[in-house]
């Protein structure tokens, strides 16, 4: 669970790859809250999702594709309430 600041989900990368495979949010307090995922790389972010409606209780594999992580960026997610959302993140580190 998190709270509504703004959390990075990932380290910086630096001079790896990261490959996320799979990003799971599940909302488990029976409210209705909304997720903003962003890919940020300095002061440059690009919104993968921006407020995400939950249901209640309704978890989502919120990736379709594999998504690549470069040197210096940073996955980030920020919740619309605090302790209603809980997110798995699977990622393969290429060093």
């Amino acid at each position: 669970m998190f709270t509504v600041a703004l959390i990075s989900l990932t380290l910086p990368c630096i001079r790896e790859v990261f490959i996320v495979k799979s990003i799971i949010a599940s909302e488990d307090a029976g409210s209705t809250p909304s997720l903003t995922l962003t890919l940020v790389n300095g002061s440059d972010i690009f919104n993968l999702y921006k407020d995400k409606a939950f249901s209640s209780k309704q978890t989502l594999e919120l990736l379709t594709q594999p998504l690549v992580l470069s040197s210096g960026e940073i996955l980030k997610a920020q919740s619309s309430a605090g302790n209603q959302l809980h997110i798995v993140v699977s990622y393969l580190e290429i060093t």
